[in-house]
């Protein structure tokens, strides 16, 4: 599986650029597979949460992100 942002897809500047691409699905079962949901989930976090430095850092903005 390859991880590829929208930005590297096309070369048109969209919002969304830095969002992964979904998997592509042929059925509807494939939506229900784990790598499609762990992109989906990464997409919907919050931006300052995805580009943290430091794993701990990251850790500990997503744990309060949760709690909220």
């Amino acid at each position: 599986m390859e991880l590829l942002t929208q930005g590297e897809t096309h070369s048109y500047n969209l919002r969304n650029k830095n969002n992964l691409r979904l998997p592509h699905v042929v059925r509807n079962w494939g939506k229900f597979r784990t790598c499609y949901h762990a992109v989906k989930d990464w997409n919907l976090l919050a931006m300052d949460i995805r580009d943290s430095a430091k794993i701990s850092i990251f850790k500990r903005k997503l744990y309060a992100h949760l709690i909220d």
